[in-house]
């Protein structure tokens, strides 16, 4: 029997191959061939970081790596105005014919020459942030990342996100696009389900609450910390935040149950952080889309977060996590009391949060809604 010559889709990641950014694309590959629908070819920029990931990418993958100048004027020009890989693109789809291509990350690397790729190769474009957000507005860098954001978003027919709320709003800022919706690629790699390292500075603490992912503005963590201090359990209980960043929540305050492990947290560190925690709160105060549920729901740590709509989509409240009101520090301080009195039992959500967590992460499930994206903008390219 004669085998079906299987369509061609390329995956595009612009930006480093490292840490969050691989794990998104890992995840996104690993879950298209399981789907055995598409031929894949993956396009991406290749760092010095990138030996550890590119390892795991499987070997029916079509790698395209791309590397940008080593003189850091030229690597400067070059992201900005990226004509090698604009080049490189479009020698891929003459040679291809791709049904489809996804910029699976948003970043400022397309952005300039999206409006010169060729329009029969049908590009999904992936959406991080519909609005902006304080880290947006931090510096000049970060402004020109999200103008190059919105251009880039102007650019393209179709776009994607993992937030069904900002599905909802792009489609209503862009009525005359496709917006589309697939569930956050799983960041729960092979070495954070086994690693087995402790953070050096909790090397004999257990039972704390726990703060991780980047540190900046926008996740309100200073509304974690004044609840903590104001807490009835401060004195016998530690709170930890874990990640790096270069904003400070303990500015001005000095407290020895508080814990600043201010460094990126190695994926093998990630496991123990997570099950020596009572609880993990994330007080963030803006959100768009993120991928921080899923350690707490795969470590089944119970979960406290502020009611923004991405949170809502993700959390059954009191089932698989607590919401309070955003900004309220009263509110949290009260879930805070009761998570970490005796009256709190954790075992069924516990239970919850593992049957949440393959309703939302699951592999399949990307899968199937990554199938179905590409084969309604593949229809629309035939016709």
């Amino acid at each position: 029997m004669a085998m079906v010559k299987k369509e061609r889709i390329l995956l595009i990641c612009s930006e480093p191959f490292s840490a969050t950014w691989a794990y998104f694309s890992l995840a996104v590959m690993k879950a298209l061939q399981k789907q055995e629908r598409y031929q894949v070819s993956f396009l991406y920029l290749q760092v010095n970081a990138s030996t550890e990931y590119e390892k795991l990418i499987d070997e029916s993958v079509q790698r395209i790596p791309f590397r940008l100048p080593m003189n850091k004027y030229l690597r400067q020009i070059a992201r900005i105005l990226p004509l090698g890989l604009f080049v490189k693109i479009w020698r891929l789809h003459l040679k291809y014919n791709f049904q489809c291509a996804h910029s699976l990350i948003t970043g400022y690397v397309l952005a300039n020459i999206l409006r010169f790729f060729p329009k029969k190769m049908h590009l999904v474009y992936t959406v991080h942030d519909a609005t902006p957000h304080e880290c947006h507005r931090t510096n000049l860098f970060s402004r020109y990342l999200f103008y190059s954001e919105r251009k880039a978003i102007k650019e393209v027919p179709y776009l994607a996100t993992s937030s069904q709320t900002q599905v909802c709003l792009l489609r209503n800022m862009y009525p005359s696009k496709k917006v589309f919706y697939f569930p956050m690629p799983s960041h729960i790699s092979e070495t954070i389900q086994h690693g087995n390292l402790i953070c050096p500075e909790i090397l004999n603490e257990k039972g704390y609450l726990l703060f991780f992912g980047g540190v900046n503005l926008y996740k309100g963590i200073e509304l974690l910390v004044k609840s903590f201090i104001g807490s009835s359990f401060s004195n016998n209980l530690k709170l930890v935040i874990a990640g790096a960043g270069s904003y400070n929540p303990l500015d001005g305050i000095s407290n020895p149950n508080i814990i600043l492990i201010n460094r990126h947290i190695e994926d093998s560190e990630v496991r123990s952080l997570f099950e020596n925690a009572r609880c993990v709160v994330y007080p963030y105060i803006s959100i768009t889309q993120t991928a921080v549920v899923q350690f707490p729901y795969y470590f089944r740590t119970p979960v406290i977060t502020s009611d923004l709509d991405y949170f809502k989509d993700c959390i059954v409240d009191g089932k698989t996590g607590f919401l309070f009101e955003n900004k309220n520090v009263d509110q949290l301080s009260k879930l805070l009391e009761y998570v970490c009195s005796d009256q709190f039992d954790p075992k069924p959500m516990k239970l919850a949060m593992a049957e949440q967590y393959e309703k939302c992460y699951s592999e399949e499930r990307l899968g199937k809604a990554l199938v179905d994206m590409y084969e309604l903008v593949g229809k629309e390219k035939k016709e």
